[in-house]
């Protein structure tokens, strides 16, 4: 198992300063999810793709993240190494309690 500790990070935006709507009228509020994996990070696409695979999986899984008025972006730090979900959604965890 990889270390779960400090490999992924959490910035989160207001959008209540968001830019106005087009001229078609407002537009919904959606809740919007950025996932960054560096090359620099994590090397191999195939492992790049399933770690961002498991940060979608494991955010509905949670119902985190969930109000509509924010951008999270999410940003792996560094290799994780063979990580499942349950080490996903625990490293969601401390990364949104910081």
């Amino acid at each position: 198992m990889g270390s779960a500790a400090g490999w992924l990070s959490l910035k989160i935006v207001d959008r209540a300063e968001a830019s106005a709507p087009a001229a078609g009228g407002a537009l919904p509020a959606r809740h919007r999810l950025l996932i960054s994996v560096p090359k620099r990070s994590v090397r191999l696409a195939i492992r790049r793709n399933r770690i961002k695979r498991l940060i979608r999986e494991a955010v509905r899984l949670d119902g985190l993240f969930s109000r509509q008025d924010r951008t999270h972006l999410l940003k792996v730090q560094r290799d994780p190494g063979a990580i499942g979900l349950a080490e996903t959604r625990q490293a969601l965890r401390e990364a949104g309690a910081r």
